[in-house]
Order: C-alpha cells, then structure tokens, then sequence
C-alpha cells in the first residue's frame, strides 16, 4: 500500500481522512463512528476493520474508498472543448449556475440560439435552391396543392 506520486495511499488519505470520514460512515452504516475515528486516518487499519464489519475483500474496500476519495476530494474534470475560439470548460461571465432552474434556463437560451442559427442557415439555402430549380420548385408546390385538395375535396363528397 505505497503512495503512488500524488495518487491514493497513506499520506494523502490521513491528510484527506477528516473530509473523507463523514463519507466513510455513510457508506459503511455498519461500522459504528467511533471505531472509524479510532484508525485515526491510517489506512491499514481502516481497511482491517472494514474488512472484519463488512465481510467484503480489501481490494473491493480499497476500491470504495479510492472512489470516495475521487468524489470529495478531486474536483470534477470537465472536457475542454474550443468553440469559436472560447474554452467551454472555462465558467461563463457571470459564473457556474447555482441552481437547477438557472441551469435550464442557460440551456434553453442556448438552444433557442442554436435553433435561430440552423434556420437562417436552412433558409438561406433553401432560398438558394429554388431560385436555382425554379421549374422544379413550382412543380412540387402545384402537386402538393394538388394533393392537398384532393384530400380535401375527397373528405366531403360522400356528404
């Protein structure tokens, strides 16, 4: 069980051990507080006497807490991902949302940008298109206008 760099072991659970303990006990309900403060950070012996009040492996125990430990004690990586020239991993102006409702509401601000972008696009191409195909383009609208009334009109002659 030996340090490795700045990785899980000893030195850096007993340094982490009082952030880590309130996790500790609830994930481990069984294991009365006390006995988890009398390890007084030492990880063997933590790992000893979860093993004896849990029946699971030391691996699997080794394991648990090394989770633990990424969860309180690691901040969240979020990808860096560049788009016109800004780093969306970076918290925007005004900082991260504090709540869900603000968070829904940048989302939808968002999306209804992107949804504006992708029609100016579709409809400046679309535009393109038929001046282009103009025939084509007539052609189409009269057959569906076709379509459309025959529908229609083949509603209501039974009446």
């Amino acid at each position: 069980m030996t340090d490795k760099g700045q990785g899980f072991g000893q030195a850096t659970f007993e340094a982490a051990f009082a952030a880590l303990q309130p996790a500790i006990v609830f994930e481990w309900p069984e294991v009365p507080e006390d006995e988890i403060q009398q390890t007084a950070g030492n990880l063997d012996r933590l790992l000893v006497l979860l093993v004896s009040k849990t029946g699971r492996t030391k691996v699997a125990l080794r394991r648990s807490l090394e989770e633990i430990f990424a969860v309180i004690m690691e901040p969240p990586v979020r990808p860096r991902v560049t788009r016109k020239g800004k780093d969306t991993a970076a918290p925007p102006e005004g900082g991260w949302p504090s709540s869900i409702e603000d968070l829904l509401a940048e989302l939808e601000q968002r999306s209804a940008s992107v949804v504006r972008e992708l029609r100016r696009g579709m409809f400046a191409d679309t535009r393109v298109r038929i001046r282009e195909n103009l025939l084509l383009s007539l052609l189409i609208a009269v057959g569906l206008g076709f379509i459309l009334g025959g529908l229609m009109h083949g509603s209501s002659r039974g009446k």
